[in-house]
């Protein structure tokens, strides 16, 4: 066997190891991994047609419903809008009362002297403060007067004060006065408007009366007759 094709030491690349003596040849290889070439990616191609759509599935089940939530804090209160016009006045009540009997002939329904005579009445509830307007005419003759007076042309006038009271014998609300005197051909029929006004009336249930009176100094003795029509009205307005 010749010397080069002796078995070397595959580690320190001898003949004789020298491995054990702690020399160790550092070999260089080279060594050659083989990788395939990667190519450049083409073009992404046209996306293809979209299918037709699925049949659509059944809809599940309704879930149970979620628990009501804690209520919210109330929030503050606007602002309170402007105030309204004040509406037109309303009639707080309204009364007529007339004698049953107000179209009968002299000498007529009542005779009135020179005592004070109540010819009728009314009433009015009020529930507010308020001003009543009270407002009639009053139908009368005097036939035993004019007689009278044709025979003696100097006789006195006939004076007669009416009246409206509140509450029988009460407080005079108005007053006036009125005088007949003998002319020829006078007609021996008259007929009284009256026009009173209650500014302190109070309140609930109010009565008032119209009345009738000869003026016993001016017309002592004298008469005459209420014959109608008779017409005596309430209306009170809010103050």
């Amino acid at each position: 066997m010749s010397k080069d094709k002796r078995k070397k030491c595959k580690d320190c690349g001898h003949g004789k190891c020298r491995c054990k003596s702690g020399q160790r040849v550092q070999q260089n290889v080279d060594v050659s991994i083989g990788f395939p070439l990667v190519g450049v990616t083409g073009p992404t191609g046209p996306t293809g047609a979209t299918g037709p759509t699925g049949v659509t599935g059944a809809t599940g089940a309704t879930g149970a419903t979620g628990a009501t939530g804690d209520t919210g804090v109330p929030g503050a209160t606007g602002a309170t809008g402007p105030t309204g016009a004040t509406g037109d006045t309303g009639i707080v009540g309204f009364a007529f009362s007339e004698p049953v009997d107000v179209f009968v002939p002299s000498p007529g329904l009542l005779t009135v002297t020179n005592e004070e005579a109540t010819i009728t009445t009314l009433t009015i509830t009020l529930s507010e403060n308020a001003v009543v307007v009270l407002q009639g005419q009053i139908g009368w003759s005097a036939p035993s007067f004019l007689n009278l007076a044709a025979v003696s042309p100097n006789f006195v006038d006939l004076s007669v004060i009416w009246r409206i009271r509140r509450g029988v014998g009460g407080p005079i609300v108005w007053e006036g006065r009125e005088s007949v005197s003998f002319e020829s051909g006078e007609d021996d029929r008259f007929l009284t408007s009256v026009l009173g006004i209650d500014s302190t009336p109070g309140l609930g249930s109010i009565t008032y009366v119209l009345t009738a009176q000869v003026d016993p100094e001016l017309s002592p003795g004298l008469t005459f007759e209420i014959n109608g029509p008779v017409i005596f009205i309430a209306t009170a307005y809010p103050v």
